[in-house]
């Protein structure tokens, strides 16, 4: 198992994001005086156990798809490291409008909520994953196989884009006017996770934010909170985090429908 590359990759990373996240709770904790909110952050670790569950679970399945796939396309690129960054900046352009997709549809919002539901911006919050946007997240890369890119590569390139948004959810990082303009910085990642929903509807590149400003979706600025999402009321409950807007969808949908049948039936049989 130790020679088993995405084992040893696995750990590694493992290792590194554990060593930001203690960092920054004692920067939290020991400079501004904030410890941590523990109802908040155990729901966070409660739900990030459960999404690295599902993820380890349909590990296989995804690489088996991806392999699939990668057998049915035309064209094999080579796996080099120019390689490697192009289908980095193609995954990071694909991510912008998965993500815009997710803020922009009722479902999608449903399902994508729940990472916007904490109300403190750490690095643990990160991890407040969707536990089903994150099995589907993959799914939407695979035209990159088609394309060519090696199907091992690009199942490492994406791992890679999800890791590098880890540092962008912390408050304890201010203004980089240097970065700022053009890559997904703490500022600028503030922004998108902004209690008012307006502010949050922009900034959706992952690495990137080219594509925000090429789309109209940029929105600059320093942000301070409050964070969480519109209208929602609070909750440290995991499954009322990740399922109550679903339900609520759910039924929301259910009422349009019945209205719907409702108003489009003659008069004589609504009586």
């Amino acid at each position: 198992m130790a020679g088993d590359p995405f084992w040893s990759h696995r750990v590694a990373s493992a290792a590194i994001v554990f060593a930001f996240l203690v960092g920054e709770m004692l920067v939290r904790f020991a400079v501004h005086g904030r410890p941590p909110v523990l109802p908040s952050l155990a729901a966070n670790v409660f739900i990030w156990i459960v999404e690295l569950i599902i993820r380890s679970l349909l590990l296989g399945l995804r690489l088996f798809v991806f392999q699939a796939l990668g057998a049915l396309a035309p064209v094999h690129l080579p796996v080099t490291i120019p390689i490697g960054c192009f289908a980095y900046v193609l995954t990071d352009f694909i991510y912008y409008w998965k993500h815009r997709l997710f803020h922009s549809t009722r479902f999608g919002w449903a399902v994508h909520s729940a990472h916007h539901s904490s109300e403190e911006l750490t690095m643990m919050a990160t991890f407040r994953i969707s536990w089903i946007e994150a099995p589907l997240s993959y799914f939407f890369f695979t035209p990159l196989i088609f394309a060519g890119f090696d199907p091992i590569l690009l199942f490492f390139v994406i791992e890679l884009n999800d890791v590098t948004q880890i540092w962008c959810h912390t408050d304890m990082i201010g203004a980089l006017p240097w970065l700022d303009p053009w890559l997904n910085t703490p500022q600028n990642h503030g922004r998108h996770h902004a209690r008012d929903r307006f502010t949050a509807d922009g900034n959706y590149g992952a690495t990137f934010m080219i594509w925000d400003r090429i789309f109209g979706t940029f929105r600059p600025g320093g942000y301070l909170g409050p964070y969480g999402i519109e209208g929602a009321p609070s909750s440290a409950n995991p499954f009322r985090i990740q399922l109550g807007p679903i339900v609520d969808w759910f039924f929301a949908l259910f009422a349009r429908r019945s209205e719907t049948e409702t108003t489009s039936t003659p008069a004589a049989e609504k009586i």
